[in-house]
């Protein structure tokens, strides 16, 4: 049970991590795309 419960934590912090980048990248892309857009006007 243990293994279990070892298992599902460590994907849990897994999914967490890679929640937290994908929203990192994303928000740069946005920050990127606005700074173009500053540089066009």
């Amino acid at each position: 049970m243990t293994h279990t419960m070892l298992a599902g934590m460590l994907i849990m912090a897994l999914a967490c991590w890679a929640y937290t980048l994908a929203v990192v990248l994303v928000r740069s892309r946005i920050l990127i795309e606005q700074r173009a857009n500053e540089e066009i006007l």
